[in-house]
């Protein structure tokens, strides 16, 4: 996974869309996370070779999942001067967790791919929840 593979997965949280099964012409399983419907579904990282069981597959999701989040903090507050730090956080100010994905929302979509949900829809799965 990119940097920039991660920062947009880390980023839009309410925009993506996880896809896994099984392979339609290979022995094995995959998986794709996407944008979502706003952005055209563009793909953002996908497995490259066939895994031989789905709840590797699952594994591999919520690694990818995790791996993002802790990635994006070091980009965007520990990088300093790199190219992606100076555009994406000029003001050099401290990366606010609340607007990226967060262990909760990781929670909500392991409890998604332990059901066998996909795709799964972020944008409805993780929905603000509202008190009247």
């Amino acid at each position: 996974m990119t940097n920039i593979d991660a920062l947009h997965i880390a980023t839009n949280p309410r925009d993506l869309v996880i896809s896994f099964g099984e392979l339609r012409n290979e022995d094995g399983f995959g998986f794709i996370i996407t944008f979502g419907e706003s952005r055209n579904f563009r793909p953002i990282i996908n497995t490259n070779r066939p895994i031989e069981k789905i709840e590797t597959v699952k594994e591999m999701i919520l690694s990818v999942l995790k791996t993002a989040q802790s990635a994006a903090k070091k980009i965007l507050e520990e990088s300093g001067d790199s190219i992606i730090a100076t555009v994406c956080n000029p003001g050099d100010t401290p990366y606010d967790e609340s607007l990226g994905l967060l262990g909760s929302d990781i929670e909500k979509i392991e409890v998604a791919l332990r059901e066998g949900e996909s795709p799964i829809y972020t944008e409805k799965l993780l929905a603000l929840e509202t008190t009247v």
